[in-house]
C-alpha cells in the first residue's frame, strides 16, 4: 500500500511540473530613479517642459508595480535627493509596503546625503558604485542672519512678535541666534536624531551605539560603509544586475518608463489632441462624475494673486486659492477635498481668509489635510480648519504666533544720494509704509494690534483642535514641532502621508476603500491655448516656468517676504527658514 501512495505522489508531482506554470519570481524589475528635487505638483507647463516626478507620481508607480504580477521587484537609483524629511518618510513607507508583497527591492546609491541614505535603507539591499561617497554626518541645521549685511546698506529692520518662540524676524534684526531659537532647533534635532538612529539601527540590524559612532564619522568610502554594515555591495550597475539575477536564477530585465502610456501612430486621435491643447468643445457636456479634489497649497501665503509675485517660485496667493476652494465647494461632483500643504506661512490676514474659506468648504463636504515637509504658522492656521489632519513624523509644523516687521530706509537713501520729502496728514500716517523707524507710540499701537491677531489665532486653534487652556499654552507661543511631537500635543490627528489622506477622503465621501476614484488636481495645468493667452496678456508669472529655467531660487525666495512686509506687516510666519540635512 505504501508503494502505491509513493507512486501516486511522484506521478502527481511530475504531472504538475510538466503542465504547471513557471512559479519562479518574475525577472522584470522596475527601474526607478529618485534624484534632485522631488516636487509636490507638476509644473503648470509640464506638457512643454520635461519635469521630474512628483511625490504622488512615485507613490502611484510603486503601488502599480506592487499589484502587477509581471513585476518581480524594484531597482531604485538614488542620487543626492533634494527633499525634506516628510517626503522621504512617505516614499520610504511605500517601499516597505512594496516589500511586504514579497517582491525584492534594491537601492543603488550614486551620491548620498543622510535623507537619500535613509530612503535607501528601506530596501532589501543597498549598493554603491566604487568611487561614490557615503555622507551621513548626523544632522546640521543652518540659519542665515542678514543684520550686518543690511546695516552696511543702511537698511534697518524693526520687529514686534507675539509668542516667546516667534523669532522669525531675527534673521533680519540680529546677527546671531537667540536662546529661544536655539532651544527649539535643538528640541527638533533631538526628536529627528533619535528617530534617525532608530531607523538605521532597525533597517541595518545594528546596535544604536554603533549607529551613533558611524554618524560621528560622517563621511566614508563605499568599502568602509560595507565593512560597517551600512550597505551590502560595492558594485557597478551591471554587476548589481548579475547579483540580482543570481538570486532568482534568471537574467534581470529592467523596465524603464514603467506606467507610461506608449502611443502608436495608429492610436493618435487628432480631435482628442486638439481638445488637449486648446480645449475645443468637440463633445456634448456629460453629467459630472463623482470624484475627489486634491488641492496643492505650496509656498508662502500672500495677499492678492499669483501674478503679483512674478519671481516667486511658488506661492499661495489668497485670491487664487480662495477661488479654487470656492470652485470645490460649488462643484457637485466633488465629494471630498484633500488639501496638501507645504508652507511656512506668510500674511496673517490672508491665512485667516483662507481658514474661513476652508471652514465653509468643510460644512459642505469632508476636508482632509495632508502636511508635507512644512505646514507651520500660517501653514498651520489654514490646516486646522480641516476635519482631519495627517502629518509625517518629520513634518515641521506648529509655530502658533504672529510677528510684525517694518523696514526703515532713511539711512539707505542718504547713502545713495536720494533726498526724501514727506508730506502727511495724520500723526501716524507712516506707521507701516513710511521709511522712518517706529516711534515708541507706533510700536505700542502695532503691539496692541498684534495681540488682537494672536488672540484670534489661538482662540481658533483651541476651538478647532478642542484644546484646554493648558494644552493651548503648551502648544502655542510660536514654538515649532515635528509631526510626531505635534500629534502628542494634539495639533494633528494622524501620522501618515498623502496616500493615507486620500484614502481617508474616499471613506469620508462614501467610496469603497479600494474603489478606483478619479482625483481632480488643483490648480489645474495650463493647456497650450491658456499659456498663449497669458503670454499675450502679460499675466504669466515666471514661477510658472520650471525651476531649472530660473536659477535664482535662493535669492528669489526672499522677494515675496519683502513684498509682504511692505503690504502687511503682521505675519504668521515660521521663526526662521530652517534646513535640516
Amino acid at each position: 500500500m505504501k508503494r502505491i501512495y509513493v507512486c501516486v505522489l511522484v506521478a502527481a508531482l511530475v504531472f504538475n511540473v510538466s503542465i504547471g506554470q513557471d512559479v519562479r519570481p518574475s525577472n522584470a524589475y522596475v527601474e526607478l530613479e529618485i534624484a534632485g528635487s522631488v516636487s509636490e505638483k507638476m509644473s503648470m507647463l509640464s506638457f512643454f517642459f520635461p519635469q521630474q516626478m512628483t511625490v504622488r507620481g512615485y507613490l502611484e508607480l510603486m503601488e502599480k508595480a506592487r499589484l502587477d504580477d509581471t513585476i518581480g521587484g524594484l531597482l531604485i537609483k538614488i542620487n543626492s535627493t533634494d527633499m525634506g524629511w516628510a517626503k522621504m518618510e512617505q516614499l520610504r513607507r511605500k517601499v516597505l509596503e512594496f516589500r511586504q508583497s514579497g517582491k525584492k527591492t534594491y537601492a543603488l546609491l550614486k551620491g548620498s546625503d543622510i535623507i537619500s541614505y535613509i530612503l535607501a535603507s528601506s530596501c532589501d539591499e543597498i549598493a554603491m558604485t566604487p568611487q561614490s561617497m557615503l555622507l551621513i554626518p548626523g544632522l546640521n541645521a543652518e540659519v542665515l542672519y542678514f543684520k550686518d549685511l543690511f546695516a552696511k546698506l543702511g537698511i534697518q529692520f524693526e520687529e514686534v512678535h507675539m509668542g516667546k518662540y516667534k523669532t522669525g524676524a531675527e534673521q533680519f534684526t540680529e546677527n546671531t541666534m537667540s536662546e529661544e531659537t536655539r532651544e527649539e532647533i535643538n528640541f527638533l534635532l533631538d526628536d529627528i536624531y533619535e528617530r534617525l538612529v532608530t531607523t538605521i539601527s532597525t533597517a541595518r540590524k545594528l546596535e544604536k551605539e554603533k549607529v551613533i559612532e558611524l554618524l560621528d564619522i560622517g563621511l566614508m568610502t563605499p568599502a568602509q560603509a560595507k565593512k560597517f554594515g551600512l550597505i551590502d555591495h560595492v558594485v557597478y550597475k551591471d554587476d548589481l544586475l548579475d547579483r540580482m539575477g543570481d538570486q532568482i536564477r534568471r537574467n534581470i530585465e529592467l523596465v524603464s518608463g514603467y506606467g507610461e502610456k506608449k502611443i502608436t501612430f495608429e492610436e493618435i486621435d487628432f480631435f482628442e489632441m486638439l481638445n488637449t491643447f486648446f480645449k475645443v468643445p468637440i463633445q456634448p457636456a456629460v453629467e459630472a462624475k463623482d470624484k475627489i479634489a486634491l488641492v496643492y497649497a505650496e509656498g508662502m501665503i500672500l495677499p492678492g494673486s499669483q501674478i503679483d509675485y512674478p519671481f516667486a517660485e511658488s506661492v499661495i496667493a489668497e485670491d487664487d486659492f480662495v477661488e479654487m476652494l470656492s470652485t470645490c465647494r460649488a462643484e457637485g461632483g466633488i465629494r471630498a477635498v484633500v488639501i496638501r500643504i507645504n508652507s511656512p506661512g506668510g500674511s496673517a490676514a490672508s491665512s485667516d481668509v483662507i481658514w474661513h474659506e476652508i471652514h465653509l468648504l468643510a460644512r459642505r463636504k469632508p476636508v482632509i489635510v495632508s502636511m508635507s515637509d512644512v505646514a507651520a504658522s500660517g501653514g498651520y492656521y489654514i490646516a486646522m480648519a480641516g476635519d482631519t489632519i495627517f502629518a509625517e513624523e518629520g513634518t515641521i509644523t506648529g509655530s502658533i504666533g504672529v510677528l510684525g516687521m517694518k523696514v526703515a530706509l532713511n539711512e539707505f537713501f542718504e547713502k545713495i544720494g536720494v533726498e526724501k520729502i514727506t508730506v502727511r496728514r495724520g500723526k501716524n500716517a507712516g506707521i507701516l509704509l513710511g521709511t522712518d523707524p517706529l516711534t515708541p507710540e507706533q510700536r505700542e499701537i502695532l503691539q496692541q494690534n498684534m495681540a488682537a491677531v494672536y488672540g484670534e489665532f489661538t482662540r481658533k486653534v483651541r476651538e478647532d483642535r478642542t484644546l484646554s487652556e493648558e494644552e493651548l499654552l503648551a502648544a502655542a507661543e510660536g514654538r515649532i514641532w515635528t509631526g510626531a511631537q505635534a500629534k502628542r500635543m494634539k495639533l494633528v490627528d494622524e501620522i501618515g502621508g498623502l496616500d493615507a489622506a486620500i484614502e481617508a477622503a474616499q471613506l469620508a465621501a462614501g467610496f469603497g476603500k479600494h474603489q478606483d476614484v478619479e482625483i481632480e488636481i488643483y490648480p489645474p495645468q495650463l493647456n497650450f491655448m491658456e499659456l498663449f493667452q497669458k503670454l499675450l496678456s502679460g499675466n504669466l508669472p515666471l514661477s510658472y516656468l520650471p525651476c531649472n529655467v530660473l536659477e535664482m531660487k535662493t535669492f528669489t525666495s526672499y522677494i515675496p517676504l519683502l513684498q509682504t512686509i511692505r503690504k502687511n506687516c503682521i505675519m504668521a510666519l515660521m521663526p526662521c527658514e530652517i534646513e535640516i540635512r
